[in-house]
């Protein structure tokens, strides 16, 4: 059983991106102020991700456009992962506030440059 907690939002509409994954957002003025999609996904897994413009931030726009997107992959089958930044405590708040919930996994990122004389 998963813990997410549904959360509608009139402003939220279905969009999709280049190819064709799923993709909600949130427009104001004519512009995009706040959207989630996907990173990758396979056949049981699906990382979302989500951005919000800092002027919109505050008003639980993120937190609907992830909700809607998590809920289309729920109904699908597919489990979404959301990975946040050590630091981000704006995301934590935003990803628990939906009931993802932290499972210990760290990623780290590694950088290499070839010198060459």
């Amino acid at each position: 059983a998963h813990q997410f907690k549904p959360l509608i939002n009139v402003l939220v509409q279905r969009a999709a991106s280049a190819g064709g994954a799923p993709r909600y957002e949130i427009r104001a003025q004519d512009r995009v102020r706040a959207l989630a999609g996907i990173n990758w996904r396979s056949d049981y897994f699906a990382e979302v991700y989500v951005q919000v413009e800092q002027a919109a931030r505050g008003r639980g726009w993120g937190r609907a456009v992830v909700a809607a997107l998590a809920r289309e992959l729920l109904d699908a089958g597919v489990q979404p992962l959301y990975s946040v930044a050590q630091g981000n405590h704006s995301s934590v708040k935003l990803a628990e506030a939906l009931g993802f919930v932290d499972n210990g996994n760290r990623e780290l990122a590694g950088f290499a440059i070839r010198r060459t004389e």
